[in-house]
């Protein structure tokens, strides 16, 4: 049986503080990762930001982490990779990335940014 790995503590620490705004209404990590009602809104707002960051279309799935929706720079972590996996192989990797060395990087380079 596979174990599950706990969340790294850097992700923790934030699942629930308000990170973003928009429309005047902060969200955390935690509703940015809940699960979409509305399948094509969904994909209309996935499209917008890829546009807003310079991302081709085929860019998803993806996370792109930035710090200020105004700027057009952002950290882009393509997840090409993990498409088709099983749900649970799906969960591990992604919480093997988050627990791993190329998020602490990211999150380092981010603070320093």
């Amino acid at each position: 049986m596979l174990s599950r790995k706990p969340l790294p503590a850097e992700f923790e620490s934030i699942k629930n503080a308000p990170v973003l705004e928009i429309d005047g209404k902060l969200h955390s990590p935690a509703d940015l990762f809940s699960f979409s009602h509305d399948q094509f809104h969904h994909t209309m707002e996935i499209q917008k930001v890829l546009r807003r960051f310079d991302l081709p279309p085929t860019s998803h799935p993806c996370f792109v982490f930035f710090r200020d929706l105004n700027d057009t720079y952002g950290w882009f972590v393509g997840l090409n990779d993990l498409l088709n996996l099983p749900e649970l192989k799906l969960r591990t990797a992604l919480k093997d990335w988050f627990g791993g060395p190329e998020f602490r990087k990211l999150l380092a380079e981010t603070k320093n940014a």
